[in-house]
């Protein structure tokens, strides 16, 4: 790989992150959606091409100890930080590995879940053949692959903003300095540019863009030595060209278009027989800028007609909450149900109302759908089982509706953590570990939980089981209110092992 690149990555690390969608549970839900069988995520192989200090392939991997799983990145900085977490965790089904993905042969082994996370729009032509060529040959029969790049049209607007940062910063030497002048030169243009007016809101917005970003993204991402958008079409032309397919986007709502005017639905509707240019269209009329792409195999014959049948083998989790602090759930009331971010759904539908009010006060369990739907009949007072199956033909499907709006999650396994501690609770020790570095830590459930407040790291890191909650607030000298407070949002956001 470029000399140039692997340089960068030692000089400023770039940050490590969790990206839930790339999760093989995400990546199995979604091939078990379009009808592959894809490998057990129990008992699997992962490979992580350009895994950068490993913060989400350990906290993958510590949710599957059952399962292998392998990372490799080019920086020596980014593979020695790993390791010290998972030394400090004591995991022994994770491997990170300094090494360079063109040395990678058939040899290295199979894997059934393969993941390239922000690699190929940012390495030279032949690096990203030699992605595409591992992820045909040491990709298992069944297997899915996921790969994230950056996708035009959208990234026309954002090359603006990154030729004229490049060109403002060309005499900096200082990688850092570099951006945090770009990013000012950016501010300034947004600022005091008047005309055209369309002008002025794109450079607004790609300033919006940047100033949520931390400073290492921008760095690598728009300071980078190289930055190489694909149309989608020419992305699958390559993964064609490897006997892989399409199989879907990580995020199903990705894929959807009931936002979209009639007109434009219309013509996608033409072209449902094929779903390479409807995918390109609908990016066209998105002004896509990032894609997050799974491929399986050529040969494997898939379904794209999802049927509701199919949510019957999944768990269903949600964080909904109803608007209503007493929403009616039995009558035809519409009640409004809100995610924990911009998703929502209103519906006077109360099988629709009963599930997403069980869900709500589960999360962040997971139920299995018998579960929700006998919980969901109870709440509905319904007992008699002559009716039952026509519920659940009726729940799955309004199940599979709402999941294309994002209000709910479909899993093939619970993850392991508690909503009742023991005496002496446990917290998982990933969380433990990352939070003496960053304020950003893992959860139990394959994602990530921001914490912003002193007290609730304090308790963090003092959840190792060896001490009570009472124990735990004298020791930090702080309130039963304080205490109370933290505890209940790290039982929360999943992170309470015991």
């Amino acid at each position: 790989m470029s000399q140039t690149i692997q340089e960068s990555y030692e000089e400023v690390a770039y940050p490590g992150f969790i990206y839930p969608q790339a999760h093989p549970d995400r990546l199995a839900v979604m091939a078990k959606f379009f009808g592959l069988n894809s490998p057990s995520i129990e008992n699997c192989r992962v490979l992580e091409l350009g895994c950068g200090d490993g913060t989400a392939l350990i906290s993958f991997a510590y949710s599957l100890p059952q399962s292998k799983f392998v990372g490799i990145d080019i920086a020596a900085n980014h593979i020695e930080q790993g390791n010290k977490t998972i030394r400090a965790v004591g995991m022994n089904n994770i491997e990170l590995k300094q090494f360079d993905v063109m040395n990678i042969d058939e040899s290295f082994g199979e894997f059934d879940y393969i993941i390239a996370h922000g690699l190929i729009s940012w390495v030279p032509d032949f690096v990203r053949e030699k992605v595409f060529e591992i992820c045909s040959k040491n990709l298992s029969s069944n297997g899915v692959v996921y790969l994230s790049y950056n996708t035009m049209p959208g990234c026309h607007l954002r090359k603006i903003a990154r030729e004229m940062m490049l060109y403002h910063t060309r005499k900096v030497t200082n990688s850092q300095l570099k951006a945090k002048e770009g990013l000012s030169m950016i501010k300034f243009f947004s600022e005091n540019v008047d005309e055209p007016e369309v002008y002025k809101m794109i450079l607004q917005n790609e300033f919006d863009s940047l100033s949520d970003v931390n400073l290492a993204n921008i760095v690598h991402d728009d300071f980078s030595e190289i930055n190489h958008p694909f149309y989608f079409h020419e992305f699958m032309r390559e993964a064609d060209n490897q006997g892989l397919q399409f199989l879907a986007e990580a995020d199903y709502i990705d894929m959807q278009d009931y936002y979209l005017k009639d007109p434009f639905r219309a013509m996608l509707y033409q072209l449902r027989n094929d779903v390479i240019e409807r995918e390109q269209y609908l990016d066209f009329a998105r002004g896509r800028r990032f894609r997050q792409t799974l491929l399986c195999r050529k040969d494997i014959q898939l379904n794209r007609t999802q049927t509701p049948q199919v949510v019957r083998k999944f768990y269903v989790a949600s964080s909904a909450k109803a608007e209503s602090e007493n929403p009616d759930l039995s009558g035809d009331t519409a009640e409004r149900f809100v995610g924990s971010k911009t998703e929502e759904i209103t519906s006077n539908n109360p099988l629709v109302k009963s599930a997403l009010y069980v869900l709500g006060k589960a999360f962040p369990e997971s139920l299995g759908f018998d579960e929700l739907l006998d919980s969901a009949r109870v709440v509905l007072g319904k007992n008699e089982n002559e009716t039952k199956e026509r519920d659940a033909i009726e729940l799955s499907s309004l199940l599979l509706q709402i999941y294309r709006s994002a209000l709910i999650e479909f899993h093939l396994f619970k993850p392991v953590f508690t909503l009742e501690p023991c005496e002496k609770p446990n917290a998982n020790p990933i969380a433990r570990h990352q939070s003496k570095i960053f304020n950003i830590v893992s959860s139990l459930r394959g994602d990530s939980c921001f914490l912003s407040e002193k007290t609730t790291v304090d308790v963090l890191q003092l959840l190792d089981g060896t001490r009570t909650p009472n124990e735990i607030q004298n020791e930090l000298g702080i309130n039963a209110d304080e205490f109370g407070k933290a505890f209940e949002l790290l039982k929360q956001n999943a992170l309470i092992e015991r």
